[in-house]
């Protein structure tokens, strides 16, 4: 998983706050679905 490039990001704060909770989902998601 690539993280997001924290330069590109408009707004860091707000961002990077968001990725980190899309990607931790998606992260989980993936997981859980890779262990069954």
């Amino acid at each position: 998983m690539e993280a997001p490039d924290p330069r590109k990001t408009p707004i860091p704060g707000v961002d990077r706050r968001t990725f980190i909770k899309v990607g931790g989902a998606v992260g989980l998601a993936a997981a859980a679905g890779g262990l069954e």
